[in-house]
């Protein structure tokens, strides 16, 4: 399988690297080095931690600099007006989860525009296009989960504008449809696709296969809970395997009746 990433996603990968293993090895998570800190970094972590959410740092062992944050508000009361705390820690935020929220994004744009974000969760939240268009034009994220949204085509087209090519994206459970779809090709580096729950139908074939005859191999295909028959998608792996595509399609019955759109 292909693994060809360029800089900026090598970047990207080796931050994240250096988080976890900073953090697995006793360097760095959550209260060492916090003396490295600005008073603004530090009523930002004490904001997060009064929510319920979750900080971890990591830090360099030889001289206690930052290397980034990742940060988890999952599930917490977290509002959209006050989401201009985590600016304080921009652009150091390397990992958001603001997933199971009732954010609708409009705190979104209150973060620092020069945001480098390896992997950003607004799965499960009420974001809007809108506010979602506002937000990422200009910032660098890799990993992007829209999933059970209410985004729609527009929100596809509005991904153009982030500095970077998006490595990996979660469109599951949204408003997305074909034609929104159709417009993944132009993302070069996109490696990940999760297209679960969507209404695709087996004359959405060509387009999915537009998609997966760009240059750039995708790594995988989530297909699942959709209403393309299981002939089609046999059909279309022995495509990818004529174009000598390595490419993960995953599908499978049991999800066939898997609820679409379930917001609680």
């Amino acid at each position: 399988m292909s693994m060809r990433l360029n800089g900026k996603v090598r970047a990207a990968l080796a931050i994240t690297i250096c988080i976890a293993l900073l953090c697995l090895i006793g360097y760095g998570c959550r209260s060492f080095g916090r003396e490295k800190l600005s008073r603004q970094e530090l009523e930002a972590i004490n904001w997060i931690e009064s929510l319920g959410g979750k900080i971890e740092t990591g830090y360099t062992p030889w001289s206690g600099k930052t290397v980034g944050h990742a940060i988890d508000l999952s599930g917490t009361k977290v509002r959209d007006n006050e989401l201009n705390q985590l600016s304080k820690l921009a652009p150091m935020i390397r990992a958001l989860d603001l997933s199971q929220t009732g954010i609708d994004g409009s705190g979104l744009p209150n973060l620092t525009k020069n945001c480098s974000i390896f992997k950003l969760s607004l799965h499960h939240t009420m974001v809007t296009t809108e506010s979602l268009c506002r937000f990422i034009d200009g910032v660098e994220i890799f990993c992007l989960d829209l999933s059970d949204t209410p985004i729609t085509d527009e929100a596809i087209k509005c991904l153009m504008t982030i500095r970077n090519d998006v490595g990996c994206l979660d469109l599951s459970s949204t408003q997305v449809t074909i034609a929104g779809l159709s417009r993944l090709k132009e993302i070069a580096l996109l490696r990940e696709v999760n297209l679960r729950n969507l209404p695709l139908k087996d004359d959405d074939i060509p387009v999915l296969m537009d998609l997966l005859r760009k240059e750039h191999d995708l790594w995988s295909l989530d297909l699942r809970g959709t209403e393309i028959s299981e002939a089609a998608v046999a059909e279309l792996r022995d495509k990818l395997r004529g174009l000598h595509k390595n490419t993960e399609i995953i599908f499978g019955e049991e999800f066939k009746d898997a609820p679409k759109n379930l917001r609680s």
